[in-house]
């Protein structure tokens, strides 16, 4: 491991894990919002769920703190923003899945007659549906941590301390309960001590603090010596995951057993729980890592994983969104084992393409705000003295507007990125030059200015 960050790369094999998870929680939602009580205690879903449970949500937010060290956006502020931004997505889908549930089975009622006891299911989904906890609640404010740790400047030490603290104090908040129903529910979300959430926010930070810590050291090892690393990192890792795996089944045995205390562990993990399930995640990318070359050679699904990882909060948000319209048309219709198979199959699909419609709905709006700009400045007479454009990842253009006549001095342009500048390219327009003095990096501070007569860029000095 070199002591300098020499992997800042996008990582690969996270993209896979990424998009095989949100691919295993579509089945497993399935199951857990359209499917029967027969379906819900079939081993099907108990073997599912036991299996995917070692990493499942934890892995979600592992992966969020693990991404969180690569990005550039890593800012308190950044986080800050990020952070508020999911606790407004929490409340918006929401709504949305109430609206949409809603909207389904009174249609479904106006074509057919209302099912006997559907009334009494709508109207308890209903509650649920506005008081859900999803992972946007938990990633959230998880960010909001994120953000407070990157401001006092904690060390990587801080966080793994951090994250064996909540480990050992989590099972003992579940005691944290209160008379008032409005208090109540903000502990159980926070805490888990009523029961009533399907997963809480404090214990799940473990996997945020030793995610971001991972990041960090992985940014450390080069590309060349990655397998090596997975390689010895895995093996110890799998052994210990396992050992874990067959203490669990041991000591809770059979399938109803195994499966209600990985249930409970799935609420509030405990510091097994998070220790045993580090390994699996650790283990888990070290195996997507060893693949990756044979899932290079098969475009479609490698492709699609990247995709799935990419886009996986939306495609989260959207899944379930199908899951409750297809139970409000069947008006809560108890499906069975294959009936949850087959739909979960047919839920991603169209997943997958109200994802890809809105992805594409977005861009031309994108795309015709900027041709309205310069509609606007064509409008006004508004003369284009430079476009230019950064390469960093993707492209980065900014426009400069300078009504003509105006006698102001050159102005001074800030790219705010983390990325160091591999191309800059100055395009001129009519009635003169205008050059932008600087191109600032909030890591390095490096100025940059254009000459007149020329595209190409060097660096300024006074």
């Amino acid at each position: 491991m070199k002591e300098k960050e020499v992997n800042t790369g996008r990582q690969r094999e996270l993209d896979l894990v990424k998009g095989f998870l949100l691919i295993m929680i579509v089945f497993i939602h399935s199951f857990q919002t359209i499917g029967g009580v027969a379906a819900a205690e079939s081993n099907v879903h108990k073997i599912l769920f036991a299996l995917f449970m070692p990493t499942g949500a934890c892995l979600y937010l592992f992966t969020m703190g693990f991404g969180s060290s690569f990005t550039r956006h890593s800012q308190p502020k950044d986080m800050v923003k990020n952070g508020i931004k999911l606790l407004f997505y929490q409340g918006l889908s929401n709504l949305c899945y109430a609206a949409v549930m809603t909207i389904s089975f009174n249609i479904r009622n106006s074509i057919t007659s209302e099912t006997a006891g559907s009334r009494e299911l709508y109207d308890a989904n209903l509650y649920s549906m506005l008081t859900f906890v999803n992972i946007f609640f938990i990633a959230g404010m998880c960010y909001l941590v994120l953000a407070v740790y990157r401001k006092l400047k904690v060390s990587l030490r801080g966080y793994v301390i951090s994250a064996v603290i909540v480990g050992i104090v989590s099972p003992f908040t579940k005691l944290l309960v209160s008379d008032n129903p409005a208090l109540n529910w903000i502990l159980d979300m926070t805490f888990g001590g009523k029961g009533e959430t399907s997963f809480c926010f404090f214990p799940y930070l473990s996997y945020v603090f030793l995610g971001y810590v991972f990041g960090k050291v992985l940014r450390r090892i080069p590309e060349d010596e990655k397998g090596n690393f997975y390689k010895e990192s895995g093996i110890i890792c799998g052994i210990t995951a396992a050992v874990w795996f067959i203490c669990c089944i041991v000591l809770h045995p059979g399938i109803e057993g195994f499966f209600n205390y990985m249930i409970e562990q799935y609420r509030i993990p405990g510091l097994a729980k998070v220790l045993g399930s580090f390994c699996s995640i650790i283990f888990v990318f070290a195996a997507a890592f060893r693949i990756m070359p044979m899932m290079e050679k098969w475009k479609f699904g490698y492709n699609k994983l990247c995709y799935y990882s990419k886009q996986i909060s939306k495609m989260y948000a959207v899944h379930i969104g199908v899951y409750w319209t297809l139970a409000g048309f069947a008006a809560f219709y108890e499906f069975g084992v294959k009936e949850c198979l087959i739909l979960s199959v047919a839920a991603l699909i169209v997943t997958d393409l109200l994802v890809h419609g809105y992805i594409i709905i977005t861009d031309k709006i994108k795309n015709q705000k900027i041709a309205e700009c310069f509609l606007f400045a064509q409008k006004k007479q508004t003369t284009f003295y430079d476009l230019c454009f950064i390469k960093c990842g993707l492209p980065v253009s900014c426009v400069l507007f300078i009504e003509p006549g105006n006698n102001i001095q050159r102005p001074i342009w800030c790219v705010h990125t983390s990325v160091h500048l591999d191309w800059f390219q100055s395009s001129h327009g009519d009635g003169g030059y205008v050059h932008p003095q600087y191109a600032h990096h909030p890591d390095t501070h490096i100025p940059i200015q254009c000459s007149a007569g020329s595209h190409d860029c060097k660096p300024y000095s006074d």
